[in-house]
């Protein structure tokens, strides 16, 4: 992430004033630590090392999220509820994700982060609680995954997938 993607990402995602759009709104301040870790962890150098620790850490004891500041996720990322969410280090994401409370984004083996093994996800989706996203998948763009549900299989656009090992329910109509 680069500054001005950061100064873009205080401008759009928290809107008002920087203090008071991080003070008050837990899951902005969320999203902010994330995209400060990810900043720092593009950047080189000792110091930046160090700040991509104190903010992984600092969104860790917060908010219980490990999200890997090696993630790839595009702009309007929003953790509606942020507790006890996991991203992973290859997860590749499109714009305006939405993840709620205890969510995994990330492979279904041990060892998956360094083969490469987890989920691409399109833009404008959106995981609802307690759901897993798991594997080398495929998810498209405008895609519901319902709550408790398990995504072990790639997903096409405009889909809503339901249940344990998730299954597409419903294709939406392209609005």
């Amino acid at each position: 992430m680069t500054r001005k993607e950061l100064h873009e990402f205080l401008d759009h995602e928290v809107g008002r004033s920087f203090f008071q759009g991080l003070s008050f709104f837990p899951e902005r301040y969320a999203v902010w630590l994330f995209r400060k870790s990810q900043y720092h962890a593009s950047q080189k150098g000792m110091i930046h090392k160090i700040l991509k620790f104190f903010y992984s850490v600092r969104l860790n004891r917060l908010y219980g999220i490990v999200a890997s500041p090696y993630a790839s996720i595009g702009k309007g990322l929003r953790f509606v509820h942020p507790t006890s969410i996991v991203i992973g280090s290859s997860v590749h994401a499109g714009r305006n994700l939405h993840v709620y409370q205890n969510v995994t984004l990330g492979g279904s083996r041990l060892g998956d982060a360094r083969k490469g093994n987890q989920p691409t996800i399109g833009d404008d989706v959106t995981v609802f609680c307690g759901a897993a996203v798991l594997g080398k998948i495929t998810v498209g763009n405008n895609v519901t995954v319902a709550a408790n549900s398990t995504l072990l299989s790639s997903v096409p656009d405009n889909a809503v997938c339901v249940g344990s090992p998730a299954r597409i329910v419903l294709k939406k109509n392209k609005a």
